[in-house]
């Protein structure tokens, strides 16, 4: 692992400074916890999510309040995109991906791939 030596944007638009903070395309942006990871194509990686929604067997879950429970019904996080009961995602500018088995989202919309644990 390296250490960042000047500001980096990544293959998606994001812009990664030298404090932590990370400015995205549409011009919001979000301060990193220790911990937090973002990979070369502008994927975070979450240290300890404490409210997101996850895909889980098929299934979408959210995690509230220190709760798991099944997302009922659609909602929408902080940056605009739509998600659905069935893992779809409908983001601000209209594009859709389908979330996968282990894929986690946080309330500000910041994806989290799944990951081996070792």
């Amino acid at each position: 692992m390296m250490m960042m030596v000047k500001e980096m944007t990544m293959s998606n638009g994001y812009v990664v400074y030298l404090n932590g903070k990370v400015k995205m395309k549409n011009g919001k942006t979000m301060m990193m916890k220790n911990g937090d990871m973002i990979d070369m194509n502008g994927m975070v990686m979450m240290n300890k999510m404490k409210e997101y929604v996850k895909m889980k067997d098929g299934k979408m879950m959210m995690m509230k309040d220190g709760k798991m429970m099944r997302m009922e019904k659609e909602m929408m996080v902080s940056n605009g995109s739509m998600v659905s009961p069935n893992g779809m995602v409908k983001m601000k500018d209209g594009k859709t991906m389908m979330m996968k088995n282990g894929d986690k989202m946080d309330m500000n919309g910041m994806m989290m791939k799944k990951t081996k644990m070792k």
